[in-house]
């Protein structure tokens, strides 16, 4: 696409009263986006849904100049725009009614790689949500999965950046201009994952972290994707917008179940009683429903790895081991199940964590691995 009939798309998007809806009917209507700047009045409001009101805007705009340096700026930063009439943009979101007009994009990812997945969830993660999102984005690695979240701190932050420790493509889509980077501390992340990924936008120059873009940063998340994964979420937030947002598109939605009385589950929970979610327990369930296959020797290698860690544990340590399991649980709580003296379990404990048998957590609290 050339930088004159781009020069006119981004108009439209500056325009007061265009959305990204009406701009596509304009364009459809007229064949492109220059064509709409050179309608009479009476000609632009035979076209539904133009009002006096946005067609007097479109005439009269005049910022020609003002967009002219944006795609300078964006040419001399590395940064390509995608219309939603090229093949580079993320056909999945084209598909839905909202879909930006175009993108900014600054990496060399494909938005259109053959399996994507976002995984979203609370900023205020817990340490088993954090494990979740590390096991799933392992447990996709094999299968060649790219993996889109929004960049924020907490579950979206895990999943971008153990994507980039497996060498997985990451996309980040952002709630602000690609000139900025939001929150601070993503700011060497943000690096990484244009080195191994992408930093997506719709937001021009010099447009800042501001809460209401976040639901529009979210649509990209939820349409430009296969499926969405909840990990933890509070009942209201930015992710369960993602999550609904996806159910509303037809998109597969999935949700890791959690106690009824934790708050950062009721998001997960309340999707999955109110059938917008499928439960997922194990990260099989959602190659199964999306049709992946994970290779057998795969599990099986999982498998007899973590049987190898548990083989030659004295009967002490036996004694503790068979006392754990997934969930998180307190050195107090084991000296009363095992009758080990508190100063012995805390050695033997540490004799465990070096063999990678379980780690250790905030609190005095210990997990298997």
């Amino acid at each position: 696409m050339g930088n004159q009939e781009l020069k006119y798309l981004i108009a439209l998007k500056e325009i007061k009263g265009v959305g990204d809806v009406l701009a596509r009917t304009l364009v459809s209507y007229l064949g492109n986006a220059e064509e709409v700047f050179k309608m009479k009045p009476a000609q632009l409001l035979k076209i539904p849904k133009i009002s006096e009101s946005v067609a007097k805007e479109i005439l009269q705009f005049s910022q020609f100049d003002w967009i002219e340096e944006e795609i300078q700026w964006c040419e001399k930063n590395g940064i390509q725009i995608f219309s939603f009439q090229q093949e580079e943009y993320p056909k999945r979101l084209l598909e839905c009614h909202d879909a930006p007009l175009f993108l900014y994009v600054k990496g060399s990812q494909s938005l259109n790689a053959q399996k994507i997945i976002s995984i979203v969830g609370t900023r205020n993660l817990t340490e088993y949500g954090k494990d979740v999102t590390e096991q799933i984005i392992t447990a996709l690695q094999p299968l060649g999965v790219t993996i889109v979240s929004g960049m924020a701190l907490g579950i979206d932050g895990v999943a971008h950046k153990k994507s980039l420790e497996l060498q997985m493509p990451t996309i980040g889509v952002l709630g602000h201009s690609l000139d900025q980077i939001y929150p601070f501390q993503h700011k060497e992340l943000s690096k990484k994952i244009v080195q191994n990924g992408a930093l997506v936008s719709e937001f021009s120059r010099n447009t800042s972290f501001n809460k209401n873009n976040f639901p529009m940063r979210n649509r990209i998340v939820a349409g430009m994707t296969d499926a969405t994964i909840l990990i933890e979420s509070a009942k209201k937030g930015g992710s369960m917008i993602t999550a609904e947002l996806a159910h509303s598109y037809g998109r597969e939605v999935f949700a890791i179940p959690g106690r009824w009385n934790d708050s950062v589950s009721q998001g997960s929970n309340y999707l999955i009683k109110n059938l917008k979610a499928q439960i997922l327990t194990q990260p099989n369930d959602l190659a199964e429903a999306m049709g992946w296959k994970i290779r057998e020797q795969l599990l099986i290698d999982s498998f007899f790895d973590r049987k190898a860690r548990y083989q030659n544990l004295d009967e002490k340590e036996e004694r503790i081991v068979s006392r754990m399991n997934d969930e998180a649980v307190s050195i107090d709580m084991l000296h009363y199940s095992t009758e080990i003296a508190m100063g012995e379990l805390s050695s033997i404990l540490l004799s465990l964590e070096l063999k990678g048998v379980i780690k250790a957590l905030p609190g005095k609290r210990f997990q298997m691995r």
